[in-house]
């Protein structure tokens, strides 16, 4: 019976430490998403494995790690737009957003949200006001 409680403790540690480990590894996507292009460099740079990010996120999050990704960059590209307001420029916010060039954020804006940026900036600078 001691044992049982004992067992029943170390999974309440777990549980909280690994939570804390998610939102690390989330708080270096968010702090270096420039330079983190995949799953692969996002586990690097975070100090965990590839696999425990991917179960780690579906059991927190219930999305993979690859659309996380997707969605943080795409905050970011929002970000960056609304914060630099006219001045935003797509080269500055590709950089910034952690693409390659102009044409993989276009062809990522393209792909997942159905615009462009100069169309989305228009809408974000038109709801902003």
């Amino acid at each position: 019976m001691h044992e049982e409680r004992g067992s029943v403790k170390q999974i309440n540690r777990v549980k909280p430490l690994t939570a804390f480990k998610c939102e690390q590894a989330i708080r270096v996507l968010d702090e270096r998403i420039a330079a983190i292009p995949d799953v692969k460099r996002w586990a690097e740079e975070a100090g965990v494995s590839r696999r425990w990010l991917s179960k780690i996120m579906l059991e927190v999050y219930d999305k993979h790690p690859k659309i996380i990704i997707r969605e943080m960059r795409y905050e970011k590209v929002v970000w960056l737009i609304c914060d630099e307001g006219l001045e935003a420029g797509c080269y500055s916010v590709a950089v910034d957003a952690g693409f390659n060039s102009v044409s993989g954020l276009s062809k990522f804006l393209s792909k997942y949200h159905d615009t462009n940026f100069t169309n989305l900036k228009a809408d974000l600078l038109t709801k902003k006001e």
